[in-house]
């Protein structure tokens, strides 16, 4: 990651997909990124761009199921965007998030492996830990 915080949306991957997603974001939208993460094969190793990206829906999807950590978690943009479509929140697609979560913290992960080299990834895991709690 070129540059990156505590928040799963705190890098420049996710800032950038959740500008462009404030723009003229789509429940498909959110849908193609999580795809991309919760389909990748266990064998195949997962572009931490890829990840960051599926995290950054995943917390879009979180908002709109009402369950957003706190108001500066996202961008305003995405956080109206979240509050006019629930249908993004919806258990379906709550459920397509953890997945793609579950395989972004998984094996062959290089957004996991680079928290990890930075010393970083217990720190990491509570803050994901707590996005998969907000979407159960």
């Amino acid at each position: 990651m070129e540059s990156w915080g505590g928040s799963v949306v705190e890098n420049e991957t996710a800032t950038r997909w959740c500008e462009e997603f404030a723009a003229d974001g789509t429940l498909s939208g959110i849908r193609d990124a999580l795809n991309v993460a919760a389909g990748r094969p266990d064998d195949e190793d997962l572009d931490a761009d890829e990840a960051a990206r599926a995290l950054a829906a995943a917390e879009v999807v979180a908002a709109a199921a009402a369950r957003v950590e706190t108001p500066e978690a996202l961008p305003a943009g995405v956080l109206s965007w979240a509050s006019k479509h629930p249908e993004a929140g919806e258990p379906e697609v709550r459920a397509l998030a953890r997945s793609a979560i579950h395989r972004i913290v998984g094996e062959r992960s290089e957004l996991a492996d680079e928290w990890s080299s930075a010393g970083e990834r217990r720190g990491w895991q509570v803050t994901i830990d707590g996005l998969l709690d907000r979407l159960t």
